[in-house]
């Protein structure tokens, strides 16, 4: 079992963004969908050729998600509520995933061939 958490200085150094003052935030995970999303995580807001999920930072807010990442601010936020500005959501979720393979203790193999 890993002790990886995902706080806010944790997401703000993976997104090359200032640590922000205060004390200590732990997110539960991260989502990209909120019908699946659970309270306490991170909610990235994805462009689509349908949806913009800046549409939906609401929605998961009244779900329980401490915190967006988008390409935009999206509506009114409550004070406590965690907004990361990006400009590439896509890239941003890229990022993420690339600071939680670094923490892991694993070999990586690729097979590859034609």
């Amino acid at each position: 079992m890993s002790d990886f958490a995902w706080t806010r200085d944790r997401v703000c150094a993976a997104l090359g963004l200032p640590e922000e003052e205060g004390p200590v935030k732990e997110y539960a995970g991260i989502s990209t969908d909120t019908r699946t999303l659970k309270p306490g995580e991170l909610f990235v807001a994805l462009p689509g050729a349908r949806f913009d999920g800046t549409e939906f930072v609401s929605e998961a807010i009244e779900r329980g998600a401490a915190g967006a990442i988008a390409q935009r601010r999206a509506g009114d936020v409550p004070d406590e509520f965690d907004f990361f500005p990006v400009d590439d959501a896509i890239g941003a979720l890229g990022r993420l995933a690339g600071e939680r393979r670094r923490a892991l203790d694993a070999t990586v193999v690729a097979i590859t061939g034609t």
